[in-house]
């Protein structure tokens, strides 16, 4: 019977007016997929975008520089002698995480892929990734790879 219902809501969300308008935007191509999330959660997605603009991207409903996460990633890449011990946890995650981002990203071995889910007002929420979009937005990256799912 879940497979069932899993069809059919699958294909509720392919013919649903939310998905029509974001297949019609020109940063986006259709393409089946599966996410995994840093969890190991797997989450399909049927759309995606090699270069989605960061600046139309939000978390919590705010710009990607106005969340929290964008303050623990500049305070790390502000603070070397905080970075450099990577001890303990910044605004409720762990230093070290965000510090491996920060470094990937300047030895350019980053390969980011954000999930966005759209939100009840037409904007592009990021589900995961948002520390990721941080760091790109923060070292002057202006877009990045991302995957749309109909639900988290």
């Amino acid at each position: 019977m879940k497979p069932i219902r899993y069809f059919l809501k699958v294909l509720r969300y392919l013919f649903s007016h939310e998905f029509l308008q974001l297949a019609k935007d020109p940063h986006f191509r259709l393409k089946f997929g599966i996410y995994t999330r840093h969890n190991g959660d797997r989450i399909p997605y049927f759309l995606e975008s090699r270069a989605f603009p960061l600046t139309r991207a939000f978390i919590s409903g705010r710009p990607i520089l106005e969340s929290i996460q964008a303050k623990r990633v500049l305070e790390l890449m502000e603070n070397s002698a905080f970075a450099k011990s990577q001890k303990g946890t910044l605004y409720g995650r762990e230093a070290s995480r965000v510090k491996r981002l920060i470094d990937a990203r300047s030895r350019g071995e980053d390969s980011f892929v954000l999930l966005l889910n759209p939100s009840s007002d037409g904007a592009l929420e990021i589900d995961d990734g948002a520390t990721r979009a941080c760091v790109l937005a923060l070292t002057g990256g202006t877009s990045a790879r991302a995957v749309v799912s109909p639900w988290v």
